[in-house]
């Protein structure tokens, strides 16, 4: 279920990999059907998940993200999902045939080309100085000279290495687009309903970032931009708040803009449940409640992070990979607050991003932040509008 591009490297993680390896081993050895069986998607998807539950009940520890992707990306039949006498495409090398359904290949031919891009990505920023490169100052950030409306837009007006068709765009703008995402779609969100008002913000704006990931982490110097539509004198604390995170407060080295209107930039970050972090001496009373392609229907601690969120009695900006998950997201909150609490918005994000990433739940890829929600809070009707959610900023 993990490969390695040569002896040398499963050498040097075997001390990381060995206990989750036994408890593989072991439970595939007992197993006389693991690599024939035939499943339809959803009962491979419920298979691999329990197996999930399993490892992680056994080991005593939640599993890192690689580790998830061992198990919600292993190599199997992309149409019955067994487990061995694969082809595997060798342009995309992330999609697989058993023999038997090796004449089907052609299924996957309009994601393919995204498949090997988003593989090529994880290889490359798989070192540190491809997240480096990506963290930019934007000094001239935002310039009434320079408009932009969506992602495009702004990538053309602000970042140099964009190219001039979509179709051309090299990995590096795709990486960026990811970037930038975040705090591009919360103030076009909180523009769009009228719930930024910076001259009211007294001495620091903060947002809680939930169920926060190690991509999100590294992607934490692009909340520069957001700060830069706070006026002088302000903070910016971005509260990241997410089982994979570390403990850890650090202030970021903002450009000489921010330096000469004594803004700052500062992050703290929680390896907690949203819940838990409420009732922690370091809360922080939030502005604003982020969760970038938050599940909501993942057990119970989702549902106390939502009533938790309600306490807040602020904004809420959720993101989809798509219309139907957003629809949903809407659903799981009202079935849990046993509420009906309509959002301002469900609609396109013209900031998503343009960075592929392979979703276990169809096999193909989907776009991060493709459809966002937001709320003025949660608790109480919110007038709904059918407004577009683009605006002139």
């Amino acid at each position: 279920m993990i490969l390695y591009c040569n002896e040398e490297h499963k050498r040097l993680h075997r001390p990381q990999h060995e206990d989750i390896c036994t408890l593989i081993t072991r439970f595939v050895t007992e197993d006389p059907d693991w690599d024939t069986r035939r499943l339809y998607f959803q009962d491979w998807i419920k298979l691999q998940k329990n197996f999930m539950r399993l490892a992680e009940v056994t080991l005593g520890r939640n599993l890192k993200t690689y580790e998830e992707q061992m198990f919600l990306f292993a190599k199997s039949c992309f149409i019955c999902h067994r487990r061995s006498d694969l082809f595997t495409c060798e342009k995309c090398i992330s999609i697989s045939y058993c023999v038997d359904h090796e004449s089907e290949s052609s299924l996957h031919e309009f994601n393919c080309d995204d498949l090997a891009l988003n593989l090529n990505l994880d290889i490359i920023f798989l070192e540190k100085e491809a997240w480096e490169a990506l963290s930019i100052k934007f000094y001239n950030f935002p310039d009434k000279k320079r408009l932009y409306t969506d992602m495009d837009s702004f990538c053309s007006q602000y970042y140099r290495e964009r190219s001039r068709r979509r179709s051309e765009w090299d990995l590096n703008t795709c990486a960026f687009t990811d970037y930038v995402s975040g705090p591009l779609t919360l103030y076009n969100g909180l523009q769009s309903a009228n719930l930024f008002h910076p001259e009211k913000v007294t001495h620091a704006f903060v947002i809680h970032i939930i169920v926060t990931s190690n991509v999100d982490r590294r992607n934490f110097p692009a909340w520069e931009l957001f700060l830069h539509f706070l006026s002088k004198k302000k903070k910016l604390i971005v509260v990241m708040i997410g089982l994979e995170l570390k403990r850890e407060t650090c202030e970021h080295v903002v450009c000489s803009r921010c330096k000469t209107a004594k803004k700052k930039l500062i992050l703290e970050s929680y390896p907690l449940l949203y819940h838990n972090y409420m009732s922690s001496a370091n809360y922080r009373r939030p502005n604003v409640v982020i969760g970038f392609q938050a599940e909501l229907n993942h057990g119970d601690a989702w549902s106390e992070s939502i009533k938790a969120i309600k306490a807040q009695n602020c904004p809420l900006l959720l993101t989809a990979k798509s219309q139907l998950k957003a629809h949903w997201d809407v659903i799981e909150i009202g079935k849990i607050l046993n509420t009906t609490v309509k959002p301002f918005f469900i609609n396109e994000n013209y900031f998503a991003s343009r960075r592929p990433y392979k979703d276990y739940e169809t096999g193909y890829i989907f776009l991060p932040n493709t459809y966002f929600i937001i709320y003025k809070n949660l608790n109480g009707p919110s007038k709904t509008t059918k407004e577009s959610c683009g605006s002139h900023l």
